[in-house]
């Protein structure tokens, strides 16, 4: 794994272990919550750790000091003793090993850096081998309410909307859930204790017929789950259990009631419904609509049955010209089996052999990614063919490859990102009044790798932005195992040693030109700034056909 490949926060795609406890008693006096695995008192031990070994793994590699009486060390070190011998009851091997995981990570943030954690060695080895990809449990991506969200006082505020999942169309972004009732809850998994039985990254184990589908509670509760003053762990905790629920929906000034159950992500697909079937990949990064034949998302008559509604009609696609090609991108990863590069590049492909000629590039909502994806999608996309004669110069290497980016550390040490352009191979090399030939949309969501690749379009000025400005981190993180090693269990059953990883910042990031964007990030020139898809469209066909 390239260790300078991380741009994005989005930790959340890493093992996350929620802790269940008591929280699902309340509102609920029917319903028995068991034990759980680990104790209430880790919170405590994690409070009173900004702790410990901590100490020489993160200061040693981030500050690369090497003063071994530093007294912020030997603070750390004396918490640690106090813990280890003096704490009123024995603290397990376990929960040192998520004290310390949960102390390291907080010792870096409040140090200074909000995207930095501590990975435990179980952490590293599940994010390395994509273990959360593989779990049989209620939080898999077979089930699903397709929602992120935030707690905030007075319920679950909505972030996002997965595209094709039960949520689509029936939830929105900015949704507040205040309530749940009618509650459908899965039947757990128990070991002999009555304690839940969960896969490595905290997801629930529930009971499965021999088609593998769930087993449900008889019972539904009916009362109210109020979600007022609950916390992000606890409402984590028992969303696991919930198949199904009413959800009390705060919208424009009113409450909602909306029926909804956990469904698959994606569409049902019949290769007889598509002209040429080959012409429609099933990405996992990459949605494109080229025409009715060309595609790879949903429409009014092909989408999931749980969605109430469609991404053609979402993203109203009804208003594309006929040469104008639309992709979006969700993000600058990969999961093992594909990555968002080979995907894209058989996008462009498709659009190649589509004959069109602009490009609409939807980067609205993607957080970012990896630099090496973000740096092969860009070479597709530029030339340097608008630049000066001294700017040719400057973002030339000897090869003839185009600089990308610019990696900076504290010390001012640079790596450098260079790219063939191919860009050639799939647009016209002549534009008409000047017009640029890909329109990128964007909008405060759109993050990190996602700014990376618009200031490098803009820079080579092959690509005009619209819709909103991004968010403005100009900053990049990486992954470096410590020299200290666990146990884990790994994906066949079995155990190994794998050390312990610090995800940190490291480098600011530069755009071709020399622009760093942090804190403000790219902003749409005046009358291309729109909040919404139809209005986006309408800029473009003024623009394509001005």
């Amino acid at each position: 794994m390239n260790d300078r490949d991380i741009f994005d926060e989005d930790y959340d795609k890493l093992t996350q272990q929620d802790v269940f406890d008591d929280w699902s008693n309340y509102q609920q006096p029917n319903y028995t919550q068991q034990p759980v695995k680990r104790p209430w008192r880790i919170v405590f031990t994690c409070i009173a750790l900004v702790l410990c070994i901590a100490l020489g793994w993160i200061l040693a590699v981030i500050t690369q000091s090497s003063d071994t009486d530093d007294s912020r060390k030997e603070i750390l070190n004396q918490v640690f003793d106090k813990m280890d011998y003096n704490f009123y009851s024995e603290i397990t091997d376990e929960e040192w090993e998520y004290a310390v995981e949960m102390a390291g990570t907080a010792l870096m943030q409040y140090a200074g850096d909000q995207y930095s954690f501590l990975m435990s060695p179980q952490t590293y080895y599940d994010y390395i081998n994509n273990v959360s990809n593989t779990v049989t449990a209620a939080s898999n991506m077979n089930e699903l309410f397709g929602m992120s969200y935030s707690m905030e006082t007075s319920g679950m505020l909505i972030s996002a909307v997965s595209v094709d999942s039960a949520c689509y169309g029936n939830i929105y972004a900015g949704d507040l859930i205040v309530k749940m009732t009618d509650i459908q809850e899965y039947q757990p998994i128990l070991d002999a204790n009555k304690n839940y039985q969960t896969e490595a990254d905290g997801s629930l184990l529930v009971q499965r017929n021999d088609n593998g589908e769930p087993i449900l509670k008889n019972s539904i509760y009916t009362g109210g789950l109020l979600l007022e003053g609950a916390t992000s762990t606890q409402v984590g905790a028992y969303l696991q259990l919930v198949y199904s629920a009413t959800f009390h929906v705060l919208r424009d000034g009113e409450i909602l009631e909306i029926d909804l159950a956990r469904n698959s992500i994606g569409i049902p697909y019949d290769a007889s419904t598509v002209a040429n079937s080959t012409k429609r990949y099933d990405f996992a990064y990459v949605e494109y609509y080229f025409s009715e034949d060309v595609n790879n998302i949903s429409t009014p008559t092909v989408k999931n049955n749980a969605s109430a509604t469609d991404t053609y009609t979402e993203r109203a696609l009804e208003n594309l010209p006929s040469n104008v090609g639309y992709v979006h991108l969700k993000e600058f990863s990969n999961n093992g089996k594909t990555n968002c590069a080979l995907e894209f590049v058989k996008t462009m492909l498709l659009f190649k052999q589509s004959n069109l000629e602009y490009l609409i590039l939807d980067l609205k909502g993607n957080p970012g990614g990896e630099v090496g994806l973000t740096v092969t999608i860009a070479g597709l996309l530029i030339n340097a063919d608008n630049l000066t004669a001294n700017q040719k110069l400057d973002v030339t290497n000897s090869k003839g490859d185009l600089l990308i980016t610019k990696l900076v550390d504290r010390n001012g040490n640079d790596t450098t990102y260079f790219e063939k352009s191919s860009y050639a191979d799939y647009f016209p090399q002549t534009t008409e009044n000047g017009k640029k030939h890909i329109i990128i949309w964007t909008d405060g969501g759109s993050a990190s790798a996602s700014e990376l690749l618009t200031g490098t379009l803009l820079d080579y000025q092959t690509a005009v932005q619209m819709g909103t400005g991004t968010y403005g981190k100009g900053i990049a993180q990486t992954i470096q195992p410590l020299k200290i090693e666990g146990t884990v269990t790994n994906i066949y059953g079995g155990t190994e040693t794998y050390p312990w990883a610090a995800y940190y910042t490291f480098a600011k990031y530069f755009s071709p030109l020399g622009t760093n964007i942090h804190g403000s990030g790219y902003t749409p020139q005046t009358g291309y700034t729109a909040y919404d898809y139809k209005t986006l469209w309408t800029y473009a066909q003024s623009y394509i056909n001005g």
